[in-house]
């Protein structure tokens, strides 16, 4: 036994119908805002997905010439000078590491993010007796670089750049990708040694 609601008696099966639209659009709109929500959730939560820590930071290798020619008169102080100024453009979460060429290369300072290690390290570095050679401290360096996953890798060579350094260097083998050279300069000849 079937008994017909007043209000709707007069409407018909067209009212049932739109009845039915009207359940479907609700649960579209539910959808529709819930997903608004989720896109606010997300749009303040962008900063957290920018970039990744590993894109935006640095690495520095400063490859040291510690070889004899840098005791020229005011050379060992030029070459610490501007590595401190390659270090200082460094911020908190980025890398520096500190080799040195002579006799072997060597490194003083591994990478690590504790750049005021690498600071000290390059104050209390002195130049020996020997003479160095560029292409192993060159490949060591730039693989270094190759291995980390920062964003901007950079390879900041302090040498005086002595000929007899640049002997047996196959300079047709480029670096790996992604590295970027900086020198310090060549250094004009001591007036004596």
């Amino acid at each position: 036994y079937v008994v017909r609601f007043p209000s709707l008696r007069f409407l018909g099966e067209t009212a049932l119908r739109d009845t039915r639209r009207n359940r479907l659009l609700r649960w579209l709109t539910l959808l529709l805002r819930c997903l608004v929500i989720a896109l606010l959730c997300a749009a303040f939560a962008r900063p957290f997905w920018g970039k990744s820590p590993a894109v935006t930071r640095r690495a520095l290798v400063i490859a040291l010439d510690n070889s004899m020619s840098q005791q020229a008169r005011g050379r060992w102080d030029e070459t610490q000078s501007w590595s401190l100024s390659q270090l200082a453009e460094l911020g908190p979460g980025d890398q520096a590491a500190l080799l040195i060429m002579q006799p072997e290369p060597a490194w003083l300072v591994p990478m690590t993010d504790d750049l005021a290690r690498v600071r000290a390290a390059l104050t209390a570095a002195k130049p020996g007796y020997g003479k160095t050679r560029y292409a192993r401290p060159l490949r060591r360096a730039a693989e270094t670089l190759a291995k980390t996953p920062a964003g901007t890798r950079i390879l900041a060579w302090a040498a005086d750049e002595q000929v007899a350094g640049w002997r047996g260097t196959d300079l047709a083998q480029k670096l790996p990708a992604g590295v970027n050279f900086r020198f310090l300069g060549i250094a004009p000849a001591p007036q004596r040694q």
